[in-house]
């Protein structure tokens, strides 16, 4: 027969592993998804999954203060099992994002530089008296 915390300990590895499940789809998803989404839109995505990893590390610390009083015995297996694939899924997930992050934000750094070189020429047409709305003579 289980105590009240040993409930409590099963209860919050499901909520634990039940957040872990839906943190991975939203990676997953992320993942599929980032190629075709804009700057801002991977912006948003990277604040949500800051916010549910941050979920993540608070119910994970729940988890712990329930293992210390009851003991990692008291976990039952098959939720244990459950909790290592999903944590070993959201490592590697992780990784593949961060690559691909990276491959992005590669691109757009080389876009940012061809502006600026495309600015920098583009000031060598500019006016430089300080005279606006002037009109500028050519002879020919």
């Amino acid at each position: 027969m289980m105590t009240a915390v040993e409930h409590q300990l099963c209860d919050q590895m499901q909520l634990c592993n039940e957040h872990y499940r839906t943190m991975l789809q939203f990676m997953e998803n992320l993942y599929h998804d980032l190629p075709r989404l804009s700057p801002l839109a991977v912006r948003e995505s990277m604040r949500t999954l800051d916010q549910m990893q941050a979920q993540a590390k608070q119910y994970d610390q729940q988890l712990r203060a329930l293992v210390q009083q009851t003991g990692l015995e008291a976990l039952p297996d098959d939720l244990l099992a459950v909790r290592t694939r999903l944590l070993e899924d959201v490592a590697k997930t992780n990784n593949l994002l961060v690559d691909l992050l990276e491959g992005k934000i590669v691109m757009i750094e080389s876009e940012l530089r061809r502006n600026r070189k495309g600015q920098s020429a583009m000031s060598g047409y500019r006016q430089t008296t300080a005279g606006r709305g002037k009109l500028v003579r050519v002879n020919f």
